[in-house]
């Protein structure tokens, strides 16, 4: 992992004022899908990102099982492997989901990996890639993409790279980039520097994780089970283009 110095974090009223500035706080639970956020009638893009399998073991199919559920709430919508996009790809798509293995400015975009950064036995496996927010809003932008909503379901999507710097998440990168407005969960302010230093999936912390309750395996094999999203240490944020 990358080291820093010192991490001194603001008073939390000065932080929570910024982040009004920037974000608006929107529910934490969205037990019956995105439609506070993403109308149902909206045409969807769900992006897939890849599995982080070594991680996940012999449960694996967390993204899988994730993507399937969105395409259930949404009918006019549409399932695309993130190595899928291209010219054109997204064109006439009114809202994007992103449903990836993510830490603060960071989203797995390819390939795999062993153990966890920083400690022994850790490598990475041909093809692992990862990408900062404003690379994943190009990558959506040269798509085609020109709608008006993102949902970023991916860990730490909100919660900026630097403790007391906001605006520098992946999903305010991305609300810059493609001009829309983004949703993505934050860690708590004072859970912000725990969240960096957990990194990708790198830990059992919990700080700013996008976690679903119910029966992963069922959902994948069934597509039935009910999912829950919360987010623990955290809550929900919007971003906008406009800062």
């Amino acid at each position: 992992m990358r080291t820093q110095g010192p991490i001194r974090s603001p008073p939390a009223d000065q932080l929570r004022a910024r982040l009004q500035k920037t974000a608006e706080l929107t529910p934490r639970s969205y037990p019956q899908g995105l439609p506070e956020f993403i109308p149902k009638t909206s045409r969807v893009a769900i992006i897939e990102g890849p599995e982080l399998r070594a991680f996940e073991g012999s449960t694996g199919g967390l993204i899988r099982g994730t993507s399937l559920r969105h395409s259930r709430e949404y009918s006019g919508s549409q399932v695309i492997r993130h190595d899928a996009l291209g010219p054109g790809v997204l064109d006439g798509y009114d809202a994007v989901i992103v449903v990836a293995h993510g830490a603060p400015n960071e989203t797995m975009w390819g390939g795999d990996r062993i153990g966890e950064p920083g400690r022994a036995g850790y490598r990475e496996m041909p093809g692992y890639t990862t990408l900062e927010g404003a690379a994943l809003g190009s990558k959506i932008k040269e798509a085609g993409f020109r709608g008006s909503r993102v949902f970023l379901d991916s860990c730490n999507g909100g919660t900026e790279s630097r403790v007391g710097a906001l605006g520098t998440s992946t999903a305010q990168a991305v609300a810059t980039v493609t001009g829309a407005q983004v949703l993505a969960a934050r860690a708590r302010d004072d859970r912000v520097a725990s969240a960096l230093a957990r990194g990708l999936d790198g830990s059992e912390d919990i700080t700013g994780t996008v976690l679903q309750t119910g029966d992963v395996a069922s959902d994948v094999r069934e597509g039935v089970e009910p999912l829950e999203v919360t987010v623990p240490d955290g809550g929900w944020f919007v971003f906008s283009p406009a800062r």
